[in-house]
């Protein structure tokens, strides 16, 4: 093998390293051998946990939210499983239901990026995104017109962690 076409390989091989922490190894044929353990959590060391952390508080917040709902159906009399009733509780349930809607694009979004990108960005992101749906929650139940900052405070995080990892993961593709 040529010697540029060597440092090339090496340094793609470098690359790879730093971003994954995978161990990596040339063959004779000229082709990559990856090999790891655990690539995430011994690759990233103490960092994947943020991210574990600010999954562990999204969910816990969904779950408050749910008994939030629970509590306003006993408060307002209405029974399962009907989803309307006293405004009160209606508002709460909006909340809820929006939140698990968010949290299937927010989750996915904060370990991939955690992955490609860096996790205690991720973790960062994570926590704007709980403060968003606290925001969010405060408003929808004094007026439901309001909610808006708090939904964007929500929103553009889990946006931003999917544009930015496609961005990186294609990058790195190609």
């Amino acid at each position: 093998m040529p010697l540029e076409a060597e440092n090339g390989i090496k340094q793609k091989c470098a690359k790879l390293v730093d971003r994954c922490g995978a161990y990596v190894s040339l063959q004779k044929d000229d082709k990559m051998a990856i090999v790891t353990e655990k690539p995430i959590k011994v690759l990233q060391g103490k960092k994947m946990e943020a991210v574990a952390i600010v999954t562990i508080l999204a969910l816990a917040q969904f779950v408050f939210f749910s008994i939030q709902v629970g509590s306003m159906r006993g408060k307002h009399g209405v029974k399962a499983p009907a989803t309307a009733g006293h405004p009160e509780f209606e508002r709460m349930f909006r909340i809820q239901q929006n939140t698990m809607e968010q949290l299937v694009a927010f989750v996915p979004a904060l370990w991939i990026f955690a992955y490609l990108v860096n996790p205690l960005w991720a973790a960062g992101f994570g926590l704007v995104f709980i403060i968003g749906r606290f925001i969010y929650r405060s408003s929808y139940l004094k007026d439901p017109g309001s909610r808006g900052t708090g939904f964007t405070i929500t929103f553009l995080p889990t946006a931003v962690m999917l544009v930015w990892s496609l961005i990186v993961a294609l990058l790195s593709y190609f």
